[in-house]
């Protein structure tokens, strides 16, 4: 993993063949492809572009998958898996308490990850209607949460304004959508994150 997330990114190289053995830490949804895994020497994320949505991965599943790096009409680089083989299952890996602060330093980049804070803002996306996005204060740090909701019902959580919440979710140092967000964000599964 450590050698595949050098090639992701804005400034990532497509073209990179890749085979992982791996844990995932942070499982597919019915409204992303995408998903995080655990190797060896660290956390990455995956594209599950080919078997999604008739293979659902769970937090815990070993797995080996081999696929491709490739750009994104935007130019995002994504690890895009043409094969996903489920080995086993392991137990899930404990989600990390931690703090906005503590996740802004950087320190667990592709990890779960539960923070606690107030919520100062929601809104739909302007670009992707399928998200909602959710800043969260605590103290003088703030956050973003994204939070993938069905196509065309994409209404901002704005009763949550002023609530102090717990999310839970996968810490992405990048945003990998159409835009270039400033930040890294949180990605939640669900509104039960």
């Amino acid at each position: 993993s450590a050698e595949l997330i050098r090639c992701l990114g804005y400034n990532g190289i497509a073209g990179i063949d890749f085979e992982i053995d791996a844990t995932v830490v942070w499982e597919t949804s019915a409204a992303t492809k995408t998903f995080y895994v655990k190797t060896s020497d660290g956390y990455t994320r995956l594209t599950d572009k080919k078997f999604w949505p008739q293979m659902h991965l769970r937090n815990g599943d070993v797995i080996k998958a081999s696929g491709t790096t490739a750009s994104m009409s935007n130019g995002f680089v994504n690890a895009d898996c043409h094969s996903i083989e489920i080995i086993r299952h392991s137990p899930p890996e404990k989600i990390t308490d931690a703090t906005v602060k503590d996740v802004l330093s950087g320190r667990y980049p592709f990890r779960p990850v539960r923070i606690k804070g107030t919520v100062r803002d929601t809104f739909a996306d302007e670009i992707d209607h399928k998200y909602l996005h959710i800043i969260i204060s605590s103290g003088s740090e703030s956050i973003g949460l994204s939070l993938p909701t069905s196509k065309g019902n994409a209404e901002p959580l704005s009763h949550l304004i002023g609530a102090e919440i717990r999310a839970t979710g996968c810490y992405t140092p990048s945003f990998s959508g159409y835009r270039k967000l400033s930040r890294c964000e949180i990605n939640l599964r669900t509104t039960n994150d």
